[in-house]
């Protein structure tokens, strides 16, 4: 039951991939049946983690390499540059299924966690204070495109605290950076997609209501490419939630810059006066060029909790 369903979602999410046959198949002969889980889709306690630590010198979950029907259909899909799975490591790297030049390194206080996408693989925990995971600018070639390719930039997470960068990526310049997703608690907690204006500290910022912490989320954020307006577009999808540009957003462009790309934190001091940590679990980190079909990102949600 569970993989026909499989096979009407993605052909129902993916009509107008030009290789629906191919993406439909991937996704319908993975998953394994019903022992491929094993890991609880709010995470915790799943038998792969490693126990020791991901950065430091422990390992990132040793055994968490799982093949999932949610994996396999990523690694189909198109325009797909990087992908990091985050905790399936036995090592400090964190490997990059796409370009393995690309790895990522963990930095600091990290854990192994059960995979976010319900599956047998694993996931990472940021602790409080001084984690991240970091991919140098030397690894970042596909980044020099993005600026009129345009980008979409994908993971799963779950946080303890309505607070923390989840992602950034640092501009050459030491006081900006080129994108930032991070969380924050104003009124309400929000997820927030900074893009910087070019040759200036001026940021643009599309923020989207998060509604509970302590939960799964599935998160997705796009550039549209092209420059200013009114071909730009930028985009959150919140757990198949969309929200696009506004009057803040839509006449700025994302800087043609590569430097070190940081998950769980920001590489340097820029706004806030810290590094801006994460503290929770992130999960299936990857980054597509041009912007990904927001059908796809659907697909890619409903998969992901159906495990």
């Amino acid at each position: 039951m569970r993989l026909a369903w499989l096979a009407l979602v993605t052909v129902t999410a993916c009509a107008s991939i030009a290789n629906l046959d191919e993406f439909r198949d991937v996704g319908a002969q993975a998953g394994g049946g019903a022992d491929q889980g094993g890991a609880d889709a709010e995470g915790g306690g799943g038998t792969h983690a490693g126990g020791g630590p991901v950065g430091g010198g422990g390992t990132a979950g040793a055994g968490g390499q799982g093949v999932t029907a949610y994996r396999d259909v990523i690694l189909a899909g198109p325009g797909l540059v990087s992908y990091w799975r985050l905790g399936d490591s036995a090592s400090t790297a964190a490997k990059n299924l796409i370009d393995s030049s690309a790895d990522g390194t963990y930095l600091g206080d990290l854990t192994a966690h059960a995979g976010l996408v319900g599956d047998t693989d694993g996931a990472t925990r940021f602790q409080p204070g001084n984690g991240k995971m970091v991919v140098g600018a030397n690894k970042l070639d596909f980044f020099d495109s993005f600026a009129n390719g345009g980008f979409t930039i994908e993971l799963w997470f779950k946080p303890d605290l309505a607070s923390g960068t989840l992602i950034s990526l640092r501009a050459d310049g030491a006081t900006t950076w080129s994108f930032r997703l991070r969380l924050e608690a104003s009124t309400a907690a929000r997820v927030l997609f900074d893009l910087t204006v070019p040759n200036s500290d001026l940021v643009a910022t599309l923020p989207m209501d998060l509604d509970e912490t302590a939960q799964v989320h599935h998160l997705a954020a796009s550039w549209s490419g092209g420059g200013e307006s009114p071909a730009f577009q930028a985009c959150l999808i919140l757990d198949d939630v969309t929200k696009c540009g506004d009057e803040n957003t839509a006449s700025f462009s994302v800087p043609n810059q590569s430097a070190d790309l940081v998950v769980g934190a920001e590489q340097n001091v820029i706004l806030d006066g810290t590094q801006s940590h994460f503290v929770g679990v992130i999960d299936e980190v990857a980054i597509y060029t041009p912007m990904l079909d927001p059908a796809v990102i659907s697909l890619h949600n409903q998969l992901g909790r159906m495990q």
